[in-house]
């Protein structure tokens, strides 16, 4: 079985030992909140998007919790929400890219 830890995003954590590291969501939606009022276009926008992602993974895991999908079901979405967390990242990248160069 697969060892899973979740922490914050404070360096103190990165020595923990586990196979697999989850951040923890709140404090995620924490900044994510934090950068939709931003004086920068591109913060607020980012935030919005990695937030409806969130409430995508969230709103399949309670649908799980509920027995309304099943575990492949689950997988499945899981696959769904990290290609639409990829788009998001990449699509920011290409935003941004322009600008730095």
């Amino acid at each position: 079985m697969r060892e899973y830890s979740r922490f914050d995003c404070f360096s103190a954590y990165s020595p923990q030992g586990a196979q697999a590291k989850q951040k923890c969501l709140a404090h995620l939606e924490r900044d994510l909140k934090a950068l939709l009022t931003s004086r920068f276009e591109g913060n607020r926008q980012f935030a919005s998007k990695v937030q409806l992602v969130l409430w995508q993974a969230r709103s399949c895991y309670q649908d799980y919790q509920e027995g309304k999908l099943s575990c492949q079901t689950l997988n499945d979405q899981r696959e769904s929400v990290e290609a639409s967390l990829k788009k998001v990242l990449e699509e920011t990248l290409l935003d941004t890219l322009p600008q730095i160069l």
